[in-house]
Protein backbone atom coordinates (compact mmCIF):
# COMPACT_ATOMS: atom_id res chain seq x y z
CA UNK A 1 0.00 0.00 0.00
CA UNK A 2 2.73 2.14 0.63
CA UNK A 3 4.18 1.86 -2.77
CA UNK A 4 0.88 2.13 -4.22
CA UNK A 5 0.68 5.43 -2.48
CA UNK A 6 4.02 6.48 -3.95
CA UNK A 7 2.79 5.72 -7.47
CA UNK A 8 -0.27 7.90 -6.81
CA UNK A 9 -2.73 4.17 -7.21
CA UNK A 10 -4.86 5.90 -4.75
CA UNK A 11 -8.10 3.91 -5.93
CA UNK A 12 -6.18 0.91 -5.34
CA UNK A 13 -5.26 1.74 -1.86
CA UNK A 14 -8.54 2.62 -0.61
CA UNK A 15 -10.26 -0.48 -2.23
CA UNK A 16 -7.55 -2.92 -0.42
CA UNK A 17 -7.69 -1.05 3.16
CA UNK A 18 -11.24 -0.40 3.16
CA UNK A 19 -11.82 -4.56 2.43
CA UNK A 20 -9.43 -5.51 4.94
CA UNK A 21 -11.05 -3.22 7.68
CA UNK A 22 -14.50 -5.27 6.87
CA UNK A 23 -12.56 -8.62 6.98
CA UNK A 24 -12.72 -10.70 10.00
CA UNK A 25 -9.09 -10.22 10.67
CA UNK A 26 -7.75 -9.05 13.65
CA UNK A 27 -5.23 -6.62 12.95
CA UNK A 28 -2.73 -5.60 16.11
CA UNK A 29 -2.94 -2.02 17.16
CA UNK A 30 -0.08 -0.63 16.09
CA UNK A 31 -0.46 -2.08 12.40
CA UNK A 32 -4.06 -0.94 12.32
CA UNK A 33 -2.56 2.91 12.73
CA UNK A 34 -0.55 2.42 9.96
CA UNK A 35 -2.75 1.26 7.93
CA UNK A 36 -4.90 4.15 8.76
CA UNK A 37 -1.99 6.61 8.01
CA UNK A 38 -2.08 5.05 3.98
CA UNK A 39 -5.80 5.13 4.18
CA UNK A 40 -5.73 8.78 5.16
CA UNK A 41 -3.33 9.71 2.68
CA UNK A 42 -5.38 7.69 -0.53
CA UNK A 43 -8.24 9.87 0.98
CA UNK A 44 -10.30 10.34 -2.37
CA UNK A 45 -11.53 13.98 -0.95
CA UNK A 46 -11.59 15.95 2.70
CA UNK A 47 -15.21 14.51 3.33
CA UNK A 48 -13.29 10.96 3.29
CA UNK A 49 -10.40 12.24 5.34
CA UNK A 50 -11.44 13.04 8.31
CA UNK A 51 -13.30 9.19 9.23
CA UNK A 52 -9.60 8.44 9.22
CA UNK A 53 -7.82 11.34 10.98
CA UNK A 54 -8.82 10.18 14.88
CA UNK A 55 -6.68 6.80 16.35
CA UNK A 56 -7.83 5.05 19.27
CA UNK A 57 -6.21 6.66 22.81
CA UNK A 58 -5.83 3.09 24.39
CA UNK A 59 -1.88 1.60 24.63
CA UNK A 60 -0.76 -0.65 22.27
CA UNK A 61 -1.11 -3.46 25.07
CA UNK A 62 -4.46 -2.68 26.28
CA UNK A 63 -6.82 -5.38 25.27
CA UNK A 64 -10.12 -3.49 26.19
CA UNK A 65 -12.83 -3.08 23.63
CA UNK A 66 -11.51 -0.25 21.27
CA UNK A 67 -14.98 1.58 21.57
CA UNK A 68 -14.54 2.47 25.08
CA UNK A 69 -11.30 4.29 24.37
CA UNK A 70 -10.61 7.84 23.82
CA UNK A 71 -9.94 9.50 20.51
CA UNK A 72 -6.84 11.40 20.31
CA UNK A 73 -5.00 13.20 16.97
CA UNK A 74 -1.96 10.83 15.49
CA UNK A 75 0.94 12.39 14.63
CA UNK A 76 0.54 11.58 10.70
CA UNK A 77 -2.96 12.63 11.33
CA UNK A 78 -2.00 16.25 12.58
CA UNK A 79 0.58 16.38 9.70
CA UNK A 80 -2.19 16.36 7.44
CA UNK A 81 -4.27 18.46 8.95
CA UNK A 82 -1.63 20.93 9.01
CA UNK A 83 -1.19 20.65 5.54
CA UNK A 84 -4.58 21.95 4.52
CA UNK A 85 -5.81 25.91 4.01
CA UNK A 86 -7.33 27.10 6.98
CA UNK A 87 -10.86 27.03 5.59
CA UNK A 88 -10.40 23.45 4.68
CA UNK A 89 -9.35 22.40 8.31
CA UNK A 90 -12.46 24.48 9.64
CA UNK A 91 -14.32 22.19 7.40
CA UNK A 92 -12.98 18.89 8.56
CA UNK A 93 -13.77 20.38 12.27
CA UNK A 94 -16.70 21.00 11.82
CA UNK A 95 -17.65 17.43 10.23
CA UNK A 96 -19.83 15.59 12.11
CA UNK A 97 -17.68 12.55 11.72
CA UNK A 98 -14.39 13.88 13.62
CA UNK A 99 -14.31 12.68 16.83
CA UNK A 100 -15.35 15.60 19.15
CA UNK A 101 -12.26 15.21 21.53
CA UNK A 102 -10.08 15.43 18.57
CA UNK A 103 -12.13 19.07 18.05
CA UNK A 104 -11.84 19.49 21.79
CA UNK A 105 -8.02 19.43 20.70
CA UNK A 106 -7.37 21.39 17.75
CA UNK A 107 -10.18 24.54 18.51
CA UNK A 108 -6.85 26.29 20.10
CA UNK A 109 -4.89 25.52 17.25
CA UNK A 110 -7.00 26.47 14.77
CA UNK A 111 -8.22 29.62 16.59
CA UNK A 112 -4.61 30.68 17.10
CA UNK A 113 -3.60 30.06 13.40
CA UNK A 114 -6.71 32.00 12.67
CA UNK A 115 -5.12 35.15 14.42
CA UNK A 116 -1.88 35.22 13.08
CA UNK A 117 -3.63 35.09 9.40
CA UNK A 118 -5.74 37.94 10.23
CA UNK A 119 -9.16 35.61 9.66
CA UNK A 120 -11.13 36.87 12.56
CA UNK A 121 -14.40 35.58 11.36
CA UNK A 122 -12.96 32.42 12.01
CA UNK A 123 -11.61 32.87 14.66
CA UNK A 124 -14.68 34.62 16.23
CA UNK A 125 -16.67 31.30 15.49
CA UNK A 126 -14.56 29.64 17.96
CA UNK A 127 -14.77 31.93 20.56
CA UNK A 128 -17.13 29.99 23.18
CA UNK A 129 -14.69 27.06 22.60
CA UNK A 130 -11.83 29.30 23.47
CA UNK A 131 -13.85 30.73 26.55
CA UNK A 132 -14.69 27.63 28.20
CA UNK A 133 -10.96 25.85 27.59
CA UNK A 134 -9.33 28.74 29.54
CA UNK A 135 -12.23 28.55 32.34
CA UNK A 136 -11.59 25.22 33.09
CA UNK A 137 -8.04 24.72 32.73
CA UNK A 138 -6.73 27.81 34.07
CA UNK A 139 -9.38 28.22 36.62
CA UNK A 140 -9.88 31.56 35.76
CA UNK A 141 -13.31 33.26 36.40
CA UNK A 142 -15.70 33.34 33.00
CA UNK A 143 -17.11 36.53 33.32
CA UNK A 144 -13.20 37.92 33.25
CA UNK A 145 -12.70 36.03 29.25
CA UNK A 146 -15.90 36.75 28.13
CA UNK A 147 -15.00 40.45 29.05
CA UNK A 148 -11.85 40.24 27.04
CA UNK A 149 -13.57 38.19 24.35
CA UNK A 150 -16.06 41.08 24.08
CA UNK A 151 -13.43 43.51 23.66
CA UNK A 152 -11.98 41.37 21.19
CA UNK A 153 -15.52 41.10 19.37
CA UNK A 154 -16.10 44.52 19.35
CA UNK A 155 -12.87 46.10 18.22
CA UNK A 156 -13.65 47.53 14.87
CA UNK A 157 -10.38 47.61 12.94
CA UNK A 158 -8.18 45.12 11.91
CA UNK A 159 -4.77 46.52 13.90
CA UNK A 160 -7.73 46.89 16.95
CA UNK A 161 -8.69 43.39 16.29
CA UNK A 162 -5.00 41.54 16.23
CA UNK A 163 -4.08 43.36 19.61
CA UNK A 164 -7.45 42.52 21.24
CA UNK A 165 -6.64 38.83 20.41
CA UNK A 166 -3.07 39.01 21.39
CA UNK A 167 -4.08 41.04 24.57
CA UNK A 168 -6.49 37.73 25.35
CA UNK A 169 -3.91 35.19 24.46
CA UNK A 170 -1.40 37.19 26.68
CA UNK A 171 -4.14 35.97 29.70
CA UNK A 172 -3.56 32.05 28.59
CA UNK A 173 -1.40 29.49 28.76
CA UNK A 174 0.32 29.86 25.37
CA UNK A 175 0.20 27.37 22.95
CA UNK A 176 0.78 26.88 18.76
CA UNK A 177 -0.73 27.18 15.76
CA UNK A 178 -0.09 23.10 14.84
CA UNK A 179 -2.85 20.73 15.26
CA UNK A 180 -2.80 19.29 18.75
CA UNK A 181 0.17 21.52 19.54
CA UNK A 182 -0.15 22.26 23.39
CA UNK A 183 3.11 24.70 23.67
CA UNK A 184 3.88 28.21 22.28
CA UNK A 185 5.21 27.86 19.05
CA UNK A 186 9.04 28.65 17.51
CA UNK A 187 10.53 30.07 14.96
CA UNK A 188 12.03 28.43 11.91
CA UNK A 189 16.25 28.77 12.16
CA UNK A 190 17.03 27.30 8.82
CA UNK A 191 19.09 28.54 5.99
CA UNK A 192 19.52 32.36 5.54
CA UNK A 193 16.82 33.38 8.16
CA UNK A 194 19.65 32.04 10.94
CA UNK A 195 22.45 33.90 9.30
CA UNK A 196 20.36 37.10 8.59
CA UNK A 197 16.94 38.05 11.12
CA UNK A 198 15.72 40.88 9.03
CA UNK A 199 15.50 38.43 5.75
CA UNK A 200 12.33 36.54 4.64
CA UNK A 201 12.25 33.31 6.55
CA UNK A 202 11.37 30.35 4.44
CA UNK A 203 8.09 29.03 4.68
CA UNK A 204 7.73 25.56 6.40
CA UNK A 205 5.17 23.46 4.19
CA UNK A 206 4.12 19.84 5.61
CA UNK A 207 3.28 16.82 3.47
CA UNK A 208 0.56 18.06 1.75
CA UNK A 209 -2.96 16.18 1.31
CA UNK A 210 -2.83 14.24 -1.98
CA UNK A 211 -6.43 15.34 -2.46
CA UNK A 212 -5.58 18.84 -2.44
CA UNK A 213 -6.62 21.24 -5.53
CA UNK A 214 -4.19 23.11 -7.31
CA UNK A 215 -5.59 26.37 -5.52
CA UNK A 216 -5.93 24.91 -2.69
CA UNK A 217 -2.21 23.72 -2.13
CA UNK A 218 -0.88 27.36 -3.55
CA UNK A 219 -3.34 28.57 -0.67
CA UNK A 220 -1.93 26.36 2.05
CA UNK A 221 2.03 27.50 0.64
CA UNK A 222 1.08 31.52 1.04
CA UNK A 223 -0.52 30.63 4.62
CA UNK A 224 2.55 28.85 5.91
CA UNK A 225 4.67 31.39 4.43
CA UNK A 226 2.88 33.99 6.98
CA UNK A 227 2.62 31.73 9.77
CA UNK A 228 6.80 31.22 9.47
CA UNK A 229 6.85 34.82 8.81
CA UNK A 230 5.20 35.26 12.34
CA UNK A 231 8.57 34.32 13.92
CA UNK A 232 8.38 32.76 17.26
CA UNK A 233 5.33 33.04 20.10
CA UNK A 234 6.84 35.15 22.23
CA UNK A 235 8.70 37.33 19.36
CA UNK A 236 4.91 37.62 17.89
CA UNK A 237 3.58 39.09 20.84
CA UNK A 238 5.75 41.61 21.48
CA UNK A 239 5.54 42.95 17.87
CA UNK A 240 1.96 43.12 18.44
CA UNK A 241 1.96 44.43 21.43
CA UNK A 242 4.72 47.51 20.46
CA UNK A 243 3.20 48.25 17.28
CA UNK A 244 -0.10 49.08 19.37
CA UNK A 245 1.49 51.07 21.78
CA UNK A 246 2.91 53.41 19.55
CA UNK A 247 -0.42 54.02 17.55
CA UNK A 248 -2.55 54.08 20.85
CA UNK A 249 -0.18 55.10 23.18
CA UNK A 250 -3.14 55.98 25.73
CA UNK A 251 -5.00 52.85 25.71
CA UNK A 252 -5.42 51.37 29.27
CA UNK A 253 -4.38 48.35 27.92
CA UNK A 254 -0.93 48.88 26.91
CA UNK A 255 0.96 49.01 30.07
CA UNK A 256 -0.01 45.52 30.88
CA UNK A 257 0.45 44.04 27.17
CA UNK A 258 3.82 45.55 27.25
CA UNK A 259 4.73 44.19 30.52
CA UNK A 260 3.33 40.61 30.17
CA UNK A 261 4.96 40.75 26.67
CA UNK A 262 8.78 41.15 28.59
CA UNK A 263 7.75 38.55 30.84
CA UNK A 264 6.77 36.15 27.97
CA UNK A 265 10.39 36.59 26.56
CA UNK A 266 11.91 35.07 29.14
CA UNK A 267 9.30 31.67 29.11
CA UNK A 268 8.72 30.46 25.72
CA UNK A 269 11.17 29.59 23.03
CA UNK A 270 13.82 32.14 22.68
CA UNK A 271 16.42 32.97 19.64
CA UNK A 272 18.53 35.56 18.46
CA UNK A 273 15.74 38.18 18.00
CA UNK A 274 14.02 38.39 20.95
CA UNK A 275 16.18 39.76 23.30
CA UNK A 276 16.15 43.11 21.32
CA UNK A 277 12.44 43.15 21.30
CA UNK A 278 12.40 42.63 25.12
CA UNK A 279 14.60 45.33 26.08
CA UNK A 280 12.45 47.44 23.52
CA UNK A 281 9.09 46.93 25.08
CA UNK A 282 10.71 46.59 28.41
CA UNK A 283 12.24 50.67 27.72
CA UNK A 284 8.98 51.64 26.02
CA UNK A 285 6.96 50.78 29.09
CA UNK A 286 9.80 52.07 32.09
CA UNK A 287 10.17 55.38 29.94
CA UNK A 288 6.21 55.90 29.08
CA UNK A 289 4.34 54.45 31.77
CA UNK A 290 7.13 54.51 34.56
CA UNK A 291 4.08 55.29 37.79
CA UNK A 292 2.19 52.27 36.70
CA UNK A 293 1.99 49.12 38.45
CA UNK A 294 2.73 47.05 35.38
CA UNK A 295 5.90 49.05 34.95
CA UNK A 296 7.01 48.47 38.76
CA UNK A 297 6.39 44.75 38.65
CA UNK A 298 8.84 44.29 35.55
CA UNK A 299 12.22 44.72 36.75
CA UNK A 300 14.34 42.99 33.72
CA UNK A 301 14.45 42.73 30.11
CA UNK A 302 15.41 39.22 28.69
Amino acid sequence: MRLRNAAKQFADVRKSIDALFKSSAEIPHVSKDDLLDLRLDAASDLEDAVHFVARSGCPPEQEADPSSCTHVLGPHSADILNSLPLESIVQAYRNSALAPEVKNLIARNIWMRAVILNRHDVAQSLDTTILSWSTAVQSLKPEYFADLIKQYENAATPEDKQFAAIFLLQHQFAYGYDMGATQPWCASLIGTWRDNPEGTPPPQVPPSAAFLTPEQAKQSTIEHAALDKADSQANYYVKVALDFAQKHPDDPRVPESLSRAVKNTDRNCNNPRTSALSKKAFTLLHNKYPNTSWAKNTKYWY
